[in-house]
């Protein structure tokens, strides 16, 4: 499994930013190997979202998506202070 870890410094007052990451919230729901997404923010705008795919070639695929690349591009040049992206590949999960 993959965990793709997304940190993002929101500018706040963005038009339009709620539309977009709804938009992609529901369409990551319909990619190949997507698992589950959770994401956090703070009342500076200082977020974190991860989203855990199947395989790394899963969660390449949504980097391709073109509707998601129209995000990211928004992101870049409207939306973002700073950001960084890690992935990381999870060798075990225990749960309760």
């Amino acid at each position: 499994m993959q965990v793709a870890i997304f940190y993002s410094q929101l500018k706040l007052g963005v038009a339009d930013y709620s539309h977009w990451a709804e938009a992609m919230l529901e369409r990551v729901q319909d990619q190949h190997g997507f698992i589950r997404a959770h994401s956090f923010r703070d009342e500076s705008g200082f977020g974190v979202t991860l989203s855990y795919w199947e395989t790394e070639s899963d969660l390449k695929a949504w980097g391709q998506d073109e509707a998601h690349r129209k995000a990211m591009q928004f992101g870049r040049d409207e939306a973002y202070l700073s950001y960084r992206l890690e992935i990381a590949e999870i060798q075990s999960v225990t749960e309760r």
